[in-house]
């Protein structure tokens, strides 16, 4: 069983939390993150449909998303 903290300073409550819980804005930004990039490539790919050259393609995404 793990053990339950309470929040320090002004947000104490009294109320018990879970690490995991509060640190999952990180997790949510990250997916956010990629969901975004995702759109952005799935745009890309169908601008440019039909793409022969894999490595030109990669480069392309790389120079235009990183």
């Amino acid at each position: 069983m793990k053990k339950v903290r309470r929040l320090p300073g002004p947000l104490k409550s009294g109320i018990p939390y879970d690490p995991e819980i509060l640190s999952n804005g990180n997790t949510v930004k990250q997916l956010m993150t990629r969901e975004s990039f995702n759109a952005k490539l799935k745009t890309f790919r169908s601008v440019f449909r039909g793409v022969r050259d894999t490595q030109f393609f990669l480069y392309r995404v790389m120079k235009l998303y990183a």
